[in-house]
């Protein structure tokens, strides 16, 4: 799963420097694909794109491949095989081949897409033992500000209301739900999911089966909570 996820989100062009042969990506052809921001043709032009740090230098500055029809020279030293993101200028070339002049950029932190210009700009996977490590291994300072857990057992996520957060948490459950992932917890054995979440909902109330699939539930989940986390969220 975590190498799935991983593909998916990488660029199209940036894939075959890191993903080699692996069994588990031999039916990635299936996947549909996430068409995000980030993933750009060769001819579409962005003031920011990802890319990788080759071997190819000029003056000691790497060339950066950022799936244009000609790399990119970018300002700093920056080691080989790095996944890097890149700031162009706002306005192409003229025009791009091998006869026309470098294109300069710089490197600039992952996130400045999202924060400068509001750019969704993919994810990161974290893979976390258990269920305790899913909460407390937040990489933000100060953690998740809001905590949901989802099962059938929750409340009505219609009639939830969401306090103000900075960063949310969705937690989902296998097929024997969020119960049994305490149970088999050590450091939340016997607790209850009060304890763990700041709110516990049933995002599938109408539920006419046994079981949902996760890949299911999952996308049940973000249409039913989309607009309320949107008008609770803090951005910034």
């Amino acid at each position: 799963m975590k190498i799935l996820l991983e593909y998916q989100e990488l660029p199209q062009y940036l894939r075959r420097y890191f993903f080699g042969f692996d069994k588990n990506l031999r039916f990635v052809g299936l996947l549909n694909p996430l068409n995000a921001p980030h993933h750009f043709k060769s001819y579409e032009w962005c003031e920011y794109r990802e890319g990788v740090v080759l071997e190819k230098c000029k003056d000691q500055l790497p060339f950066v491949d950022v799936g244009l029809s000609k790399n990119v020279l970018i300002d700093k030293k920056v080691d080989p095989g790095l996944r890097v993101t890149v700031k162009l200028p706002r306005d192409p070339p003229e025009g791009i081949d091998e006869n026309s002049g470098d294109i300069h950029g710089s490197v600039v932190a992952p996130g400045e897409p999202r924060s400068e210009k509001g750019y969704y700009w993919g994810y990161s996977v974290r893979v976390a033992k258990s269920l305790s490590e899913v909460v407390t291994g937040c990489t933000f300072p100060g953690g998740y500000d809001l905590i949901i857990g989802t099962s059938d057992k929750g409340v009505d996520a219609k009639k939830a209301e969401f306090s103000e957060f900075s960063h949310a948490l969705v937690v989902f459950g296998g097929v024997e739900g969020l119960e049994a992932a305490i149970e088999a917890d050590s450091q939340l054995r016997g607790s209850e999911p009060s304890d763990l979440f700041h709110y516990y909902i049933n995002t599938c109330s109408r539920q006419q089966v046994r079981t949902i699939r996760t890949e299911e539930a999952v996308l049940i989940s973000l249409c039913v909570l989309h607009d309320k986390l949107s008008e609770k969220g803090i951005k910034g």
